[in-house]
């Protein structure tokens, strides 16, 4: 599938994805857990590392980040999220439930495209400029 942010073109399928719903391991018949011969999605610490990594010049221009265009089942959604660390911005960008959030990452915006049961679709997230940031 191919998608446009703001006049660059992306191809879903090349961008990097977390996702809160990862099996990386097995389950034997007595309730042992080991390591899958196969990995379905990136395991959490390890995708997580990397989301950081890739939003961490964006999180250092403020706190205070907006939401644009978030799908929920009945609507899309925004408003203003404070971005304390890599959790709280995982939190205001996604939902309760399963879900799987592929993103690029631009100098001035995160955009991204999250799968979950209700609903599909891309949406933007900035953080806002230090002169445009509600007063704390």
């Amino acid at each position: 599938m191919r998608l446009t942010d703001w006049g660059e073109t992306l191809v879903l399928s090349q961008l990097p994805e977390i996702t809160n719903h990862c099996t990386c391991t097995i389950t034997d018949d007595d309730g042992n857990e080991s390591d899958s011969p196969e990995c379905y999605g990136w395991c959490w610490d390890d995708a997580l590392a990397m989301f950081a990594e890739n939003t961490a010049k964006l999180r250092e221009i403020s706190r205070w980040w907006q939401i644009d265009g978030l799908p929920l089942w009945n609507r899309k959604v925004g408003g203003t999220i404070v971005v304390e660390d890599v959790n709280d911005l995982i939190a205001g960008i996604t939902v309760n439930g399963d879900w799987r959030l592929r993103y690029s990452v631009t100098d001035t915006h995160l955009w991204c495209y999250l799968s979950h049961h209700d609903a599909s679709g891309s949406f933007t997230a900035y953080p806002y400029l230090r002169d445009d940031a509600p007063n704390d």
